[in-house]
């Protein structure tokens, strides 16, 4: 069974050895992500340069799934955060519904609100490790 994206920019079986399968592991959450290089060549050619340029400065441009999200939302990840798994291992998270990890890829929440405390300095405010998430 082939994962179903909310955009409808899942891989196809072809696609297993062009795309390529990420796990994230954040403290508070897992996610796991496949790139979307023939849904932007197809959709949104325009955006192919980007993608490409990106991908050159260690950002990987993709869809995005979780148990949060289970259908998955496009954005973008460090690769330096990102462990490389085959398709097989994605396909098998995504029918036990995108399971958390045992080990984590950084050490990093997952999000972060920044604002000027007045004196123009930008601080953290909250982030969701020790807020409610």
């Amino acid at each position: 069974m082939n994962p179903v994206c909310f955009m409808e920019c899942q891989p196809v079986e072809e696609d297993w050895l062009r795309e390529n399968f990420y796990v994230v592991a954040f403290p508070e959450l897992t996610i796991y992500g496949h790139t979307i290089d023939r849904f932007t060549k197809e959709k949104y050619v325009e955006d192919w340069p980007n993608v490409a340029k990106n991908r050159m400065r260690g950002i990987e441009w993709g869809c995005w799934h979780s148990n949060v999200c289970p259908d998955g939302e496009i954005g973008s990840q460090d690769i330096r955060i990102c462990v490389a798994i085959p398709p097989q291992i994605f396909m098998a998270a995504r029918e036990k519904d995108w399971p958390e990890t045992d080990f984590i890829t950084t050490p990093d929440p997952i999000s972060r609100l920044y604002a000027d405390d007045g004196s123009g300095q930008v601080t953290e405010i909250w982030n969701s490790l020790d807020g409610d998430f």
